[in-house]
């Protein structure tokens, strides 16, 4: 008389053979991935787009200290920083009353990028310049010019989304330091995947120096909640390297027929 569990039973053993064979393939796809890839550097070469995106900073700031010192725009140009903030920054009142209105004019969604290229002073404008090349460089290593496009503009608007979910947000929220940290989402990400037991851990210690740093930098000039937006943009690069990192395909394929499995 036969056993009506042994059907059963092989299934599940061609299941088992099938999914050893299969992360067996998994962990060589890993490791080719990261012997394609060098290891994040602070000292790679400075990728064009993180240039332009530096100069696009210092040249708004130049003009908005020209403007304070006088040298442009008569006098009343000391409130164009101001005036700027307020046409370009995001606000998160701004979004409430979209949704409520279910209107969402071009202008007011450009906020979602646009406050980026505006910072509270030229300190703050300083400091961010310093740390976008410093992870450009590092982040260069492991993404494409396009990829660090994406991330950074998902780290602006994910910072945006963040800030106004979490808070009830008066203040406009203005600065680059959303994109740059998911740079450092992106960049912590590819510190992780490379290490394994204690080493993933120790691959997020970047950020704990980072907000020591915000820490300092904030007895210095009150930078007000954005470091929701921070920490919402660090969540977005993280996340996103997974899909943008070269192997980000094959890695998508690999979760959707692990989902399908079950």
């Amino acid at each position: 008389m036969s056993d009506p569990e042994a059907p059963d039973s092989e299934a599940a053993r061609r299941r088992a053979r099938e999914g050893g064979v299969e992360d067996e393939r998994d962990a060589a796809e890993d490791a080719d991935d990261a012997a394609v890839l060098p290891r994040p550097s602070l000292f790679n070469p400075l990728p064009p787009l993180i240039v332009v995106a530096a100069l696009a900073l210092v040249a708004v700031e130049a003009v908005f200290v020209l403007a304070q010192l006088g040298f442009v725009g008569g006098p009343g140009a000391i409130g164009w920083r101001m005036q700027a903030s307020m046409d370009w920054g995001f606000s998160a009142p701004l979004l409430d009353r979209m949704i409520a209105r279910r209107e969402f004019p071009p202008g007011d969604l450009a906020r979602f990028l646009s406050y980026g290229l505006i910072h509270a002073s030229l300190v703050h404008t300083l400091f961010a310049v310093v740390l976008l090349l410093a992870l450009g460089k590092a982040v260069s290593a492991s993404l494409s010019g396009a990829a660090m496009a994406a991330t950074m503009l998902a780290g602006l608007v994910a910072g945006a989304l963040g800030y106004w979910a979490v808070l009830e947000g008066r203040h406009l929220l203005v600065g680059a330091y959303p994109a740059i940290y998911a740079l450092l989402g992106a960049f912590t990400w590819s510190l992780w995947r490379k290490a394994s037991g204690r080493g993933r851990i120790l691959a997020f210690r970047l950020v704990g120096v980072l907000i020591a740093l915000q820490v300092a930098f904030r007895l210095v000039e009150d930078t007000g909640d954005i470091w929701v937006a921070e920490a919402a943009a660090f969540a977005a690069g993280f996340g996103l390297a997974f899909v943008v990192a070269p192997g980000g395909g094959r890695r998508l394929r690999r979760v959707r027929a692990r989902l399908r499995a079950r």
